[in-house]
């Protein structure tokens, strides 16, 4: 946080400020980031309370921990 006072009217305030730095040096000069996977939610999915992005992340958890298993299940039966 940088914080600052107006000199003449003693009025403080601050901006947040953060630096990111791609992990692709290439994209470095692009002035968008763009999500990898784009998740839209429904009028539907409004109305009824759903949560597009925590539904995906529960299937993407649910399918990591499923290969997960799978992979030690492999390992203890070797």
């Amino acid at each position: 946080m940088l914080y600052w006072m107006l000199p003449n009217t003693n009025v403080k305030g601050c901006i947040s400020h953060k630096i990111f730095i791609r992990p692709d040096a290439a994209k470095c000069g692009e002035t968008t980031l763009l999500p990898t996977v784009q998740l839209e939610s429904t009028w539907k999915d409004v109305v009824s309370g759903a949560d597009v992005c925590w539904e995906w992340v529960q299937i993407r958890l649910a399918s990591s921990s499923a290969l997960l298993l799978a992979a030690i299940d492999t390992n203890l039966s070797s």
